[in-house]
This record gives structure tokens, C-alpha cells and sequence, in this order.
């Protein structure tokens, strides 16, 4: 016998984010369960248009389902090696800043009625997201398609695949 199973996302009565899964069998077409989805989403934040479309997206699942968390992540480049002080000070000041500036613009784009833990991180973005993801136990992983633009946004906007390809669960690649 040869079964195809799909999947269909809704939102319940109780605004509860549910997927229910459907197998699909020559003899008949029978409803097989219903979960409830994602209790903690990975929103990973680079500034760019589609990683803010993507933290809306993020917002928006996480107030359908309100006992969802999401974890905002910004990963910024590390910091090059050899540098002396006070430049290594200087410099880790201003990245910190900018930084803190691209996570207040994520938690502008979630929305205020939405619980956000932040994290910024120094280091290589796709193992950082994934150690985070890991660490945190999310349960979804939500991207934008493309990073920041130019020769860095071709670098960071393939960071998306490196994350599909490590990640053990499921990743929203956002448009």
C-alpha cells in the first residue's frame, strides 16, 4: 500500500498554532492527529528586509499561540584577531552597540504583546544560531532567505543553508 502524508497549518478556536497530518492511502483519506506547534521559535535577526519580514512572521505565530516564546538571536561577524588595545575595546563597543540596536529594531518588528528572550553573539551565524537553537530546545528555526546585502549579504544570506543542513528541526526560510 502506498501512503503520502501532508500536512496543513490552522489556527483553533483557542488560537492555538496546529498542524494536523494527513495520510493519503489508495483505499481512503483519513485524519491521523492533531499537534500543537511550536512552544519556543528561534528568530534569527540580521537587518535586512527579509530577516524582518522574517521577525514579523516570527511575532505574528508566536501571538496566534501565546504560551510560545521566541528566542531573538543577532549574530555579528568575530572579532579579527591581532588587534592591540585600545582598538580591540573600541571596536567590540561599537559592534556591541550596533548590535544592540538591530535586536531593538527585531523586538520593534515582533511587537510588545510577544515574550522575547535576546541573545548577541560574536562568531560564525549558522553554528551560532544552531548552538543557540540547541541549547534553548527550540522548536523552530525562522530565517530570512537573504542576509544583509552587497559580497557580505551573498556570505550571510547562505547561512540559511548551512542552518537547513544542521538543523534537527524545522526551519521557516522567510521571503
Amino acid at each position: 500500500m502506498i501512503e503520502i502524508t501532508t500536512y496543513r497549518f490552522c489556527i483553533n478556536s483557542n488560537k492555538d498554532l496546529i498542524f494536523h497530518i494527513y495520510t493519503k492511502s489508495i483505499d481512503n483519506y483519513q485524519f491521523n492527529k492533531e499537534v500543537r506547534m511550536f512552544k519556543k521559535i528561534l528568530i534569527a535577526f540580521d537587518g535586512s528586509d527579509h530577516s524582518r519580514r522574517a521577525a514579523r512572521v516570527a511575532g505574528d505565530m508566536a501571538r496566534v499561540q501565546p504560551t510560545s516564546e521566541l528566542v531573538l538571536v543577532c549574530v555579528l561577524e568575530p572579532m579579527p584577531a591581532g588587534l592591540g588595545k585600545p582598538y580591540i575595546d573600541n571596536l567590540i563597543t561599537e559592534k556591541t552597540r550596533e548590535g544592540e540596536i538591530l535586536l531593538q529594531q527585531a523586538r520593534e518588528l515582533i511587537g510588545k504583546d510577544v515574550e522575547v528572550n535576546s541573545e548577541l553573539l560574536f562568531g560564525p551565524p549558522a553554528e551560532s544560531i544552531m548552538n543557540v537553537a540547541t541549547s534553548q530546545n527550540c522548536e523552530l528555526i525562522v530565517m530570512g532567505t537573504l542576509g544583509v546585502g552587497g559580497l557580505k549579504g551573498l556570505l550571510v544570506g547562505s547561512q540559511i543553508q548551512k542552518v537547513i543542513n544542521l538543523s534537527t528541526v524545522p526551519v521557516l526560510a522567510v521571503k
